[in-house]
């Protein structure tokens, strides 16, 4: 067993991000050969030259705009509701960029061609869901960019707002803390029965003594039977496989 990261250290309650019942859905229903993604290509001009070390440099410094690009799935213990998302603390945009070169005659047929190879593959589990594969060797000088997405991250309209904010002229945000505060075992098995009490409470019509959360914190569903190898968080709030 690996464990991944630090125990929480003291401060204000942290906020726990849970997966919603269409992402379970997703999970769930994934099988080899039709992973649930989706893809989007930017052919960039010819005006100036790109490298892969440009485009790592680029997509990380903009990733603060996107938090969840950063975080992982991570498993909740048994009975304590949803798998939640946590910042990854071995996040590294090296492994979620890379670059490839187009094959002949390296026109947008043969992009696409490799786009379509690319989205095909199941994306790991163990990091981010996201990568990005720059297409080099293009004819007239150009490049593409394919930036792939898992559906629990966004779906079609929600992967053009991801991509929106790391293209050029997006506006920047303040660079957060990095990795956040870290749920631990207790945390989760409160936020889980409050959020189970909040449900049995208004199926009742009574009222609940807990403040309602964001809907992300919502756990009335089970987590799903096929997680894929997500991680767990153990006792005092790290991270085992």
């Amino acid at each position: 067993m690996r464990t991944v990261g630090a125990p929480p250290t003291a401060g204000p309650r942290t906020v726990i991000e849970r997966t919603s019942p269409t992402d379970l859905m997703q999970l769930t229903c994934e099988v080899p050969g039709s992973p649930m993604q989706v893809a989007a290509v930017l052919v960039l001009g010819a005006a100036t030259a790109v490298d892969l070390t440009a485009v790592r440099d680029v997509i990380g410094r903009r990733l603060s705009s996107v938090l969840r690009l950063r975080q992982r799935l991570v498993r909740a213990p048994l009975g304590a509701g949803r798998p939640v998302w946590l910042d990854d603390p071995d996040f590294d945009v090296g492994r979620h960029v890379d670059a490839v070169a187009c094959p002949s005659p390296g026109d947008k047929t043969a992009m696409l061609g490799v786009a379509a190879d690319v989205v095909i593959h199941p994306l790991p589990i163990d990091r981010a869901l996201w990568p990005a594969t720059l297409v080099t060797d293009m004819a007239y000088g150009r490049a593409a960019l394919i930036v792939m997405l898992h559906h629990v991250l966004a779906d079609g309209i929600g992967g053009l707002a991801v991509l929106a904010r790391l293209v050029d002229g997006a506006p920047t945000a303040s660079e957060p803390e990095f990795p956040g505060h870290r749920p631990g075992r207790r945390a989760l098995f409160l936020d889980a029965s409050g959020a189970r009490l909040r449900a049995l409470t208004a199926s009742t019509g009574g009222n609940s003594p807990y403040p309602r959360p964001p809907a992300t914190t919502s756990t009335k569903q089970p987590r799903p039977t096929n997680t894929r190898g997500i991680p767990e968080v153990t006792a005092g709030g790290s991270v085992s496989r």
